[in-house]
């Protein structure tokens, strides 16, 4: 099959769920109040592939692979962008 392959996956969390690592963490507050402010909260895009976006969108995949790698030894890739 020729076809792209799309997934699409949600997380959801109590906002006083602790943080792990020493990295950034990000998250959509869909309801309630995040009173312990440990994670970044994200709004909503406000358009679809903006630059700001999209910049946004680095951010966050350089945040995950860097508290995915901690502790690693030697170089390690988990996302790949253009």
């Amino acid at each position: 099959m020729d076809d792209r392959r799309i997934g699409f996956v949600m997380r959801f969390i109590r906002p006083d769920t602790p943080v792990t690592g020493k990295n950034r963490d990000y998250a959509m507050l869909l309801r309630g109040c995040d009173r312990a402010r440990s994670r970044f909260n994200l709004a909503p895009p406000d358009g679809s592939f903006t630059p700001a976006g999209l910049a946004l969108y680095e951010e966050v995949l350089k945040a995950q692979s860097a508290t995915l790698a901690d502790g690693a030894d030697g170089q390690t890739s988990f996302y790949e962008t253009a």
